[in-house]
């Protein structure tokens, strides 16, 4: 889901998570590799998960995404275990992080994608915005650490990722986040739609959708 920028001194960023036991029980790391030849040679300067005395399983941190901010530093957000989306910024375009903390987000450990505006200060997140519960029982009920996933939502900041607009509701269903694009009229956001998360390993039919809103109106969205 177009997980790599490119930061301010050129070089190629792409966002990792390190799996430290099995899928999902975690704990997880999260990272970034960088290429300083145009993607012939990595290099992982950091690797990072939730602080001392946090929720490292399941998953600790997963699934991150970067953003190069309009100020220059780079922005990172990650799914968590802790009830909300979380942040790190880097001040050396992803080489380093900073203390990690609460995007103040409300989400289960569930997909998000995220981009900055072209040429603007504003940055989106799509993720799904509904408070998960204690349990860890990854198929016995839509309500635990992962689920529910719906609604899934878009939200806007215009000042370095400080404060977040009201969510706008993309579809009141499980959504799983794929990307987002802009033009300079629209933002597009690509993802897919299901029902019954109770179906997940049976293969349950996801439909493709693509849902585009007036730029106007997505930089028109004011802190709540």
């Amino acid at each position: 889901g177009d997980r790599i920028v490119v930061n301010q001194e050129g070089h190629l960023v792409i966002s990792i998570q390190w799996l430290l036991g099995g899928e999902g029980t975690g704990p997880e790391l999260v990272g970034t590799l960088i290429s300083e030849d145009n993607g012939v040679t990595w290099r992982c300067y950091e690797l990072f998960g939730p602080p001392e005395g946090c929720r490292d399983r399941p998953e600790g941190f997963g699934e991150p995404k970067p953003v190069v901010l309009s100020d220059g530093r780079m922005w990172m957000v990650f799914r968590t275990s802790q009830g909300h989306l979380w942040q790190a910024f880097s001040e050396d375009g992803g080489r380093t992080w900073g203390e990690p903390s609460s995007t103040g987000l409300v989400s289960p450990l569930a997909p998000l994608h995220a981009q900055r505006v072209p040429g603007r200060d504003t940055v989106g997140v799509v993720f799904s915005n509904a408070k998960p519960t204690e349990s860890t029982v990854w198929h016995a009920t839509n309500y635990n650490f992962w689920f529910p996933r719906g609604p899934m939502v878009f939200v806007v900041s215009h000042d370095h990722c400080k404060t977040w607009s009201r969510p706008v509701i993309v579809t009141e269903t499980a959504g799983y986040m794929r990307n987002i694009f802009f033009s300079d009229k629209e933002m597009f956001i690509n993802y897919e739609e299901g029902t019954h998360l109770l179906r997940w390993t049976e293969g349950f039919d996801w439909r493709d959708k693509l849902v585009i809103y007036d730029l106007k109106d997505v930089l028109a969205l004011q802190p709540q």
